[in-house]
C-alpha cells in the first residue's frame, strides 16, 4: 500500500527541529493487531510467524515480536537458528525508558543465532535502553555490517558477532548529524 506523510526528523529533546516538510512516497506492507493482551514475556522462534500470540506454544517471528513488545517487558528467543530474510532494525521510536528496560535475550540454556546468510545486513539498534544478552550474530553480506550500535544507554551482554562482510559489532552515529549531543553514548557491551 503506498501512503503519502510528511517527512519528519525525529526530535530527541526541545533543541532539535524539523528539518524538511517535504512530501515523501513510500511503500510498505502494514500489519495491525490488536494488543496481545496482559504478558511479560513474548516468545520468538525461527519457525514463529506474525499471526503468533506470543507464547511459548504460538510464538511470533523475531522481527515482530521486537516491534510489538512494550516497555518493561522482553522478549524470549527460543533455541535455534533463525535466518533473517531481511536486515533487522530496532528504530529510535521502539525505545525503552530508565527503569523500563526492553529486553531481546536468549530462553534460558538456549543457542540462539541470528543469521544474515551473507546477504543481509544485521541488526541496526537506535532505540534506547535495550538489553541484549546471548545472541551470536554471524554471517552479514559483504560490506554489510554484523550489529550497527547507533542509540544510547544499551546494554549488549554475552553476545557474538563472527564470520562477517564487514564489522562485527560498530557503535556510531546511524544519521548524519555533527551534534555529539546526539551520537550514541553510555552503552555497556559486556562478556
Amino acid at each position: 500500500t503506498a501512503y503519502r506523510r510528511q517527512r519528519q526528523m525525529c526530535i530527541r529533546d526541545s533543541s532539535d527541529t524539523i528539518t524538511s516538510a517535504d512530501e515523501i512516497v513510500a511503500t510498505f506492507d502494514v500489519t495491525h493487531r490488536d494488543r496481545l493482551g496482559d504478558y511479560d514475556v513474548l516468545y520468538c522462534s525461527p519457525d514463529g510467524t506474525v499471526d503468533g500470540d506470543g507464547t511459548r506454544e504460538n510464538p511470533l517471528d523475531v522481527y515482530s515480536a521486537v516491534g510489538f513488545v512494550d516497555m518493561g517487558k522482553e522478549v524470549v528467543a527460543l533455541e535455534g537458528t533463525y535466518k533473517m530474510t531481511k536486515a533487522f532494525s530496532i528504530p529510535l521510536a521502539n525505545t525503552g525508558a530508565s527503569g523500563h528496560w526492553k529486553t531481546l535475550r536468549a530462553d534460558d540454556g538456549a543457542t540462539v543465532i541470528f543469521d544474515m546468510q551473507d546477504t543481509y545486513e544485521g541488526m541496526t539498534l537506535d532505540g534506547y535502553y535495550w538489553h541484549i544478552k546471548g545472541i551470536e550474530f554471524r554471517n552479514s553480506g559483504d560490506n554489510l555490517k554484523c550489529y550497527h550500535l547507533g542509540g544510547s544507554n544499551n546494554i549488549i551482554e554475552d553476545c557474538s558477532f563472527h564470520d562477517n562482510g564487514d564489522m562485527g559489532l560498530q557503535i556510531s552515529r546511524t544519521y548524519s548529524t555533527d551534534d555529539r549531543s546526539l551520537w550514541p553514548s553510555n552503552n555497556l557491551i559486556l562478556n
